[in-house]
């Protein structure tokens, strides 16, 4: 018996996958494994409405590490070899040759793209995968408008960093164990039961810090850890099926909106130790040892760096979104991927020099970092632009400013009835307008607060990405909406202004799924005793975020040396139709509807700039700035849309 309370005798079993006597000994279906966890990834993030639960292959990543590593760190130990210098700079030798390639790549692309703010952002997420805590970067980042997970090319890094943190830990735990000749299994097992329950717990209290916290995450590692401890024993092959349906169900029902990871993860890493324990059953032998898949194993570390920063830089340069681009885009990552693979990292991990090689990778890394850091002390360079476009380049905007964000203006995840009291507070002799919509409708809100005669009082119900329509969009949003209407029917407002960026809804124009449930909508406003229902057409849409756009527009424009006041270059095509397909929807159902283009464009453009002020119209593609949000409310209460 080891330290571990488990027999490790050998097994006289020679399993067809390739699992032999030694923990170590090379398993073809463990890379065919990987190759489902990567395409799933892949997937996910090329195609997420289609694959929305493609993002479980992190978890089955983390599983087959904890597995491998811990079988590595056992047979040193059982042989006496182990070291912590040793097993460090395998992992140095493993896991940083492609990052580096990756991250210097990312840095090149950044400094000839990106504007000084993008790339001071990208410097912090370099920053902070050179030193493999990405995962607390990102949950330090995490807010509604911090930047989308589409302009953050390093994002999938938090993995790396939840692994590494990890690999800190284990070995360490598993030298004492071994020494002092704990349980190593029951130890394992306790971990993972506090690990897990607090995941559980945590998601329902703080669903960020749930997921991208090492303390978890770690019961997933835990798991592969675990099973590796269990070894060797023949088990029902039937199991494999078992464990395959489990990662199916995962992928195919799970989206961005469920709640994750929490007791849904045990899908996933249930499923992958199952089919890890079943090397000899018919899924391990005939699907996931096929050439292909194993091929597309060995070199899924490199792929998973690769695909995201080229997904991501094409949606942060503004390169027009389309199928054909993102299977272009996944190609592209696959070849990065294999010459990665075979140029760098084959080479490297090459028998021979592994201190040597440590310290080399090690520098590199460090160099990377440092050069990171020097960039973004120097607040991005904007130097790198032409002087009449930096302001514009370098341009910020604080949208947190009087719009009420985490107490009426609501995140996609916060609780469905989390809004403050103050949201629906109103004197018993105030004209009311209830402010019901998505993230356009809290940017519009300073102004609408400023514009509003002192007889009227301002309530605001907002949450990010939920439009104001019942029973549409993931769960929370319909919980929320559901509400909301709940305290129409309560305090009854004089005035329902509904207001959201219906193109992310309505592309093409008010799909009928969409037309049927806001129709609906309407008629219980209208039933729950309003007045008068006011809807804004979509806001102005700038293909780019605006201040981008901009200084494309004046570097490709020599001749123009300031801001144009209006423009149609970068004008998304669709919002036109888009307008016009709700003013006739609105028409058939007696609604007040007003036209944000009509009242903010002419034929020569949409405004850039809000009037009698240096701050641009819109921050990003479409929400207003605080003065240009004064500018619509004004217009609202002058033509008499607002009474």
């Amino acid at each position: 018996m080891s330290a571990s309370g488990v027999s490790y005798a050998a097994s006289a079993a020679v399993y067809r996958a390739g699992v032999t006597t030694k923990r170590t000994d090379y398993r073809s279906d463990i890379d065919g494994l990987r190759a489902i966890a990567v395409l799933a990834v892949l997937a996910f993030h090329a195609f997420p409405r289609t694959v929305g639960g493609g993002f479980v292959g992190v978890d089955i990543f983390f599983v087959i590490s904890g597995y491998l590593i811990t079988g590595i760190l056992l047979e040193a130990l059982e042989q006496g070899t182990f070291g912590f210098g040793w097993f460090y700079a395998r992992r140095i030798r493993r896991i940083v040759p492609a990052l580096a390639v990756v991250l210097i790549a990312c840095a090149i692309f950044g400094w000839f793209e990106l504007l000084p703010r993008e790339l001071m952002q990208l410097c912090r997420q370099i920053m902070a995968s050179v030193a493999f805590v990405a995962n607390f970067e990102f949950w330090n980042e995490s807010s509604y408008f911090d930047g989308v997970a589409e302009s953050k090319p390093l994002l999938h890094l938090w993995s790396l960093g939840i692994e590494e943190q990890f690999y800190l830990v284990w070995p360490l735990v598993l030298w004492l164990a071994w020494r002092r000749r704990f349980n190593l299994f029951g130890l394992t097992v306790a971990i993972i039961v506090l690990s897990f329950g607090w995941s559980a717990i945590e998601v329902h209290i703080d669903r960020i810090a749930a997921f991208y916290s090492p303390a978890t995450r770690i019961w997933e590692l835990l798991a592969g850890a675990l099973l590796m401890q269990m070894r060797p024993g023949r088990r029902p092959a039937w199991l494999s099926w078992i464990g395959l349906a489990l990662i199916a169900i995962a992928i195919a029902g799970f989206d961005r909106y469920t709640l994750f990871p929490g007791y849904w993860a045990a899908l996933p890493v249930v499923g992958t130790a199952l089919l890890i324990a079943t090397p000899d059953g018919w899924v391990n032998r005939r699907v996931l040892a096929q050439p292909v898949l194993v091929g597309i194993g060995l070199i899924s570390y490199p792929l998973y760096l690769w695909h995201w920063p080229l997904l991501s830089f094409a949606h942060v340069t503004g390169v027009e979104d389309s199928t054909g681009l993102r299977v272009l885009l996944l190609a592209a990552s696959f070849v990065l991927a294999w010459v990665t693979w075979r140029l760098v990292e084959r080479p490297v991990r090459a028998p021979g020099a592994l201190v040597l090689k440590a310290v080399a990778l090690a520098s590199i890394l460090v160099a990377v970092g440092l050069a990171a850091l020097m960039t973004y002390r120097l607040d991005g360079v904007a130097t790198r632009f032409p002087e009449r476009v930096r302001a514009l380049a370098d341009y910020h905007y604080n949208f947190r400013s009087g719009a009420r964000l985490g107490e009426c203006w609501l995140s996609e995840t916060d609780p469905y009835d989390g809004f403050a009291k103050e949201c629906w507070q109103a004197r018993p002799d105030a004209r009311t307008i209830l402010l019901w919509g998505d993230s356009h409708a809290g940017a519009l809100y300073p102004g609408l607060r400023q514009a509003a005669p002192p007889d009227v009082d301002l309530l605001e119900m907002v949450r990010s990405s939920c439009p104001p329509v019942l029973g549409l969009s993931h769960v929370n949003c319909i919980k929320s909406n559901a509400f909301v209407l709940d305290e129409v029917r309560r305090l009854k407002p004089d005035t329902v202004l509904l207001f959201a960026s219906w193109p992310d809804y309505s592309t093409p124009p008010g799909g009928p799924d969409l037309t049927e449930s806001f129709e609906r909508t309407l008629a219980d406003i209208q039933a729950a005793g309003v007045k008068k229902i006011v809807m804004l057409g979509p806001a102005p849409r700038w293909n780019l975020a605006l201040p981008r756009l901009l200084v494309s527009y004046l570097v490709n424009h020599p001749e123009q040396q300031e801001r144009p006041e209006r423009m149609t270059f970068g004008l998304a095509s669709a919002t036109p139709s888009i307008d016009a397909y709700w003013r006739e929807v609105a028409a058939r159902h007696g609604v007040t509807y007003v036209s944000l283009l009509d009242l903010l464009c002419t034929a020569e453009g949409c405004p850039t700039g809000a009037p009698g002020s240096d701050e641009l119209s819109a921050w990003d593609t479409a929400h207003f700035t605080r003065p240009m949000a004064n500018r619509v409310a004004a217009g609202l209460f002058a033509a008499g849309a607002l009474p």
